[in-house]
């Protein structure tokens, strides 16, 4: 089938997620177009019609899934781009501070080094990490004082189950782009799948380390586009070097899944350099030059082939190559496969970008009158258990009950230790348990969320 003889609506299908979602290849399209209209349309019909419309994308099939043995980041010892300067105040909350909570009614136990435990209620607190933790309740075990302040932790509960879906920052020449707020990649539209939100907390915490303060730089997983790069890329790139006044940063405004304003910040006009770290794939632009302040660092397969190359702006002065490397594979440790499960989310909202996930929690007032601290607790787990479905486990496990979740995820029985930089939970699975490739996707999600506990270690999920 000839481009000109598409249908207008399988036409304008393709042309507006070709630009909204330039990630998608022409075989991801194609296999789109069969499940919204039943039609089969090849891929060189996708790529010429792309290409009419000067939307070149390559045809054929990239790696999906990794074939090699992955590789793990280089031992560095200067894991930061400045030195850590006083952190702006942006409404921060406090990191997570335990509750003093009745034990029976906790979902979150305490950790203990190398002793085997139920470990599968680590799950719960990777989310309230993410999401700024339980406010700390002091003389919990008063029944007075819990009474007199269940509404005003219920309030501050719902505030923090809050969560952020984009970033937009708008230049001083007006132009704008977006980062979905996991830091996935730059955006040319507010159109970024649900499932790549993260709890305001945590978009606030990306925010302070490398925009406001500057003291770690910007990592995200890809950059964006196919063939050729954005127009949004070099608007991002001239925003970060800040070497033209009229590319200043002006604003950043933070939305909710909803589309909601949820914060603005503002900045002064003056400003300074801001580093960034972006995977870019071999299959993408041909054209690499992106002016003599950027440096391209490779990461290479055993064998010397290319995997992935870095775009930075940290000078070689500042960071070797190897750091620049240690930095990304820290931040984004599974490569192929995480990059096709990114891809994997813009295909299933360009199927479904309508449908939202409920949350399964009780309905509850809006001030928290007459709530018992049991119930507030109750809250709070299936607030956790719905970002666990939402963000952690595979997409069909969005509409399992939590009893379900329970009894697969939350109950198994692992191992804790600290290990370096890292706070590693090692699962222990029982033989012949159904779920061990959920298990793997699950632990890959963690493990890419950057989740870290109150003394900086990172959490890591593992299985045996």
């Amino acid at each position: 089938m000839e481009p000109y003889k598409l249908k207008a609506e399988i036409k304008e299908f393709i042309l507006q997620n070709a630009k909204e979602h330039p990630e998608l290849g022409c075989r991801k399209l194609a296999r789109l177009i069969q499940e919204a209209f039943q039609s089969n349309i090849s891929k060189s019909t996708v790529s010429s019609l792309l290409k009419s419309e000067g939307l070149n994308k390559v045809v054929g099939r990239r790696g999906s899934r990794p074939k090699a043995p992955l590789i793990h980041p280089p031992t560095v010892h200067k894991p930061e781009v400045t030195e850590a300067g006083p952190e702006p105040a942006l409404g921060m909350l406090p990191f997570l501070e335990e509750a003093s909570r009745n034990h029976n009614e906790a979902p979150l136990p305490a950790a203990r080094d190398q002793e085997r435990q139920e470990c599968g209620i680590w799950f719960l607190r990777a989310a309230e990490l993410c999401l700024g933790g339980m406010p700390e309740v002091k003389d919990a075990r008063n029944p007075e004082n819990i009474k007199a302040i269940v509404p005003q932790i219920f309030s501050e509960l719902v505030f923090r189950s809050t969560e952020a879906l984009a970033q937009k920052f708008i230049l001083e020449d007006n132009r704008f782009f977006f980062l979905d707020a996991g830091c996935h990649t730059i955006w040319t539209t507010e159109r970024i799948p649900e499932r790549l939100s993260v709890g305001l907390y945590k978009d606030r915490t990306y925010l302070n380390e490398s925009i406001l303060s500057g003291r770690k730089p910007l990592i995200l997983q890809a950059a964006p586009g196919f063939d050729i790069p954005t127009p949004a890329l070099f608007d991002f790139i001239d925003a970060f070097q800040a070497e033209k006044p009229h590319k200043a940063i002006k604003g950043i405004e933070l939305y909710s899944a909803d589309n909601l304003l949820i914060d603005t910040i503002k900045f002064a006009q003056r400003q300074e350099k801001r580093y960034f770290i972006i995977g870019l794939w071999p299959w993408q632009y041909k054209n690499r030059d992106f002016g003599p302040s950027i440096r391209l660092v490779p990461i290479n397969n055993t064998d010397n082939s290319r995997k992935l190359d870095i775009i930075t702006n940290i000078e070689s002065g500042r960071q070797s190559g190897e750091e620049i490397i240690g930095h990304y594979l820290r931040r984004w440790p599974i490569l192929e496969s995480g990059y096709q499960d990114f891809l994997d989310e813009i295909g299933h909202f360009v199927r479904s970008p309508r449908t939202k996930i409920q949350y399964k929690c009780p309905i509850l007032p809006n001030n928290g009158e007459n709530l018992t601290y049991e119930q507030v607790l109750s809250f709070w787990r299936l607030i956790l258990n719905s970002y666990c479905q939402r963000h952690f486990f595979p997409i069909d496990y969005q509409e399992l009950d939590f009893l379900v979740l329970q009894e697969r995820f939350y109950h198994l029985r692992g191992a804790i230790n600290s290990i370096s930089d890292s706070f590693e939970v090692k699962f222990e699975p029982p033989e012949g348990f159904l779920y061990q490739k959920d298990l793997q996707y699950a632990c890959q999600r963690v493990n890419e969320a950057d989740i870290r506990l109150i003394d900086g270690h990172k959490l890591r999920f593992s299985f045996a």
